[in-house]
């Protein structure tokens, strides 16, 4: 039976039906879904336009826990039980894991991840509903070694997929302190090697991730205030803490990025650029560095899910673009693939905003010496291999990103 699907980048939903097939012992195919998108066939296979899209001989599934029981009973696995009860315990807590966490996710990770603004009551209410799922969950799994019982279904699947962002980002270690016996099954289920082989490691984070401030709300101009008001007004709390801006904290340079980064961007020939990037950079001011990305045991063997280590690594770095340029990319073939950077910031330290990184113990820095020949010919090739037919250290740029 030939099975195709079609599924974005980092797509939870999509990685919930890789994890299933991987378990399960069905051989799925990932085809790029940038053109499958784009046909005309997308509406008619997916009637709500949404990804992923389980395209089968039969027809197609585009809900995520509908083709993740498919996939399960075409592999004869146990996922999904043939007893009626606890079929039904499964079918319940895939309910349960899209309307009281997934959608609360949503509300609470959105404005981390920028694709929407904060509204601080949504905000509000998702968290607490999170922690309230967190917390029944809790307590279920005291008694139980997986979410139905003491066997692996797809409930336990879907609802760590749900959770590999969250531990990565909000659920920091004061929240997981009374989920011991979530942390103890998230670990065991996480730590497969099937779960690693599509989401790699899950590094806990340390520090959790805040939304932005909700955007202010137009005020009418206020009647002056008497005298005796203006006493007792309270006084103004302090403003958060920022973090440090380097180019308040560092020397001046006279190295400009935004003119390194226009005239990278609009030249044809990027090998043209390099002298003139040597010319102009202000080594005291500036340094560069080659970074490389230790993999987990099954992590570079499909490109499209090593896609995900690299585009959430450059998700979770948004806050130094203003200072940063670079090549971040995928080298080598399917089933060894290896994720390599060549990164340039202001300063001479690790940027603090990489340590911040839920990522950040993964990678393996060496600052590049500017003044050594082979390290500058590594530089140059870095940020002019951009395709597969070019290579980078003896192996083809499968797919590169230039972080500018």
């Amino acid at each position: 039976m030939a099975m195709k699907c079609y599924t974005g980048i980092g797509n939870v939903d999509g990685n919930k039906l890789a994890v299933t097939a991987r378990l399960s012992g069905v051989e799925i195919e990932f085809p790029p879904s940038e053109p499958f998108v784009k046909s005309k066939e997308f509406a008619t296979k997916s009637p709500f336009k949404t990804l992923p899209v389980l395209d089968l001989p039969e027809g197609t599934l585009s809900k995520a826990h509908s083709a993740m029981k498919f996939i399960a009973t075409a592999g004869g696995q146990n996922l999904y039980p043939q007893d009626n009860f606890k079929r039904a315990q499964v079918d319940e807590w895939l309910e349960l894991c899209h309307d009281q966490l997934e959608v609360n996710l949503e509300n609470w990770l959105g404005p981390i991840f920028g694709k929407r603004e904060t509204d601080a009551t949504l905000l509000k209410n998702a968290q607490n509903d999170v922690k309230k799922f967190l917390f029944t969950l809790n307590a279920r799994l005291k008694s139980n070694n997986y979410v139905c019982g003491n066997e692996q279904t797809l409930a336990d699947i879907a609802i760590a997929c749900a959770l590999v962002w969250p531990f990565r980002t909000i659920i920091d270690e004061k929240l997981r302190k009374p989920l011991a016996n979530i942390t103890k099954w998230f670990n065991t289920v996480s730590s497969l090697p099937q779960f690693l082989e599509v989401w790699g490691p899950v590094k806990m984070c340390r520090v959790p991730l805040n939304p932005p401030e909700p955007p202010k709300k137009e005020e009418k101009a206020a009647a002056p205030k008497k005298k005796e008001e203006e006493k007792k007004a309270p006084a103004a709390k302090p403003a958060p803490e920022k973090k440090a801006n380097p180019d308040d904290v560092l020397p001046p340079s006279s190295f400009v990025m935004d003119d390194w980064k226009y005239l990278y961007a609009n030249a044809p020939n990027k090998k043209e650029t390099i002298p003139e990037f040597f010319n102009r950079i202000d080594k005291e001011g500036w340094s560069v560095w080659f970074m490389d990305y230790e993999k987990a045991q099954g992590e570079g063997k499909v490109l499209y899910m090593f896609e995900n280590s690299r585009d959430g690594f450059l998700q979770r770095i948004e806050s130094m673009r203003r200072w940063s340029f670079g090549v971040l990319g995928i080298y080598g073939d399917e089933p060894n693939l290896e994720i390599m950077a060549c990164l340039l910031w202001r300063g001479q330290e690790v940027f603090p905003d990489l340590q911040d990184n839920p990522h950040f113990e993964f990678w393996k820095f060496r600052k590049a010496d500017l003044n050594n020949d082979d390290d500058k010919k590594l530089i140059e090739e870095f940020w002019t291999s951009l395709t597969p037919e070019t290579t980078v250290k003896g192996m083809p740029a499968t797919s590169v990103k230039v972080w500018k």
